[in-house]
Formats: C-alpha cells, structure tokens, sequence
C-alpha cells in the first residue's frame, strides 16, 4: 500500500481538547500529487490518546511545521474576516471562537507568540489569552495543528 492509497490515516493530536482528529491521508496527498486541490476531507474526531507534550521551545522541524499551519491559519482568518464583520459587526461582540481565532491569528503574525495590545481577553474552551500571557508561544504550547482545525470548523459555524 503506497503513501496515497486509502486507508492510511493520519491523526492531529490536540492539546486544548481530549480528542484526536483523524483523515485519510489520501483525500489530501493523492489530489496533491496530481497538482490538484483536495475537494473535501472526511474528519473524524474521535475520543483523544492524551496531548502531545508541552514544548516551549519547538525543534527545528516543529518550526518549520508550524510555519505552515500558522500561515494556513492566517490565510483561513483574512479569506473570512469580511464575513465575520458582516454578521458580527464589531470585534467587541464576536463571539468566542472568532474572537480567539482573532487573538490566535494575531499571535501567528507576530512570530507565533501572543501579542495582545487592545487590552482584551479571550477564552475558547479551557484556555485564555489577555495581556498577561504576551510573549507566551501559543503552538506547541496551547494549541496544536488538531486544536486549529478545531477552531476553524467552530468558525466556521458561527460566520
């Protein structure tokens, strides 16, 4: 069985929730491979193996991985900020999810630590960002690639 046959799952370990995401890694790298865009990915979120370590100082290849998912996050974020405005109107009264995503997109442009200069706090789930946590790293951390997926599908609902 070759990279891109189906079958052969790849999982997204979550640190802010005690679940696991798991898809077919061919509805991703088979598409990929022909020099397409996937059409769609059957997620399946499923009772967690427990959250990958805490890690404030991420290897190199963590580095690099999370590169990629903060600038897929904040493409994600800027490709949907207009809807959010239209039904939501102020970022005073987003509701949670996008307001975090907010903060969390705005942690991503500034080298991936939290970076809050309007003075407001956010909480998705058990975790919380206010001035007091600048600096801190969020991915790696908080927050792994299964927690951003997480979020943008709540995102997704509330836009």
């Amino acid at each position: 069985m070759g990279a891109h046959s189906p079958g052969s799952f790849t999982t997204q370990l979550c640190c802010a929730h005690p679940v696991d995401i798991l898809f077919d890694s061919s509805e991703v790298l088979g598409p990929i491979s022909q020099g397409k865009w996937p059409d769609s990915i059957q997620l399946n979120v499923v009772p967690g193996s427990g959250p990958p370590p805490a890690n404030p100082d991420p290897t190199a290849v963590q580095l690099l991985m999370g590169s990629l998912y903060e600038h897929a996050f904040i493409t994600y974020f800027e490709n949907n900020r207009a809807l959010m405005k239209a039904k939501h109107g102020a970022v005073s009264r987003w509701p949670d999810a996008l307001a975090f995503g907010r903060i969390v997109r705005h942690a991503f442009a500034h080298g991936g630590k939290v970076h809050i200069v309007d003075g407001s706090a956010v909480t998705w789930g058990n975790l919380t960002y206010s001035p007091a946590e600048n600096g801190r790293r969020v991915l790696y951390n908080d927050l792994s690639s299964g927690d951003l997926t997480l979020l943008m599908i709540e995102m997704d609902s509330q836009f």
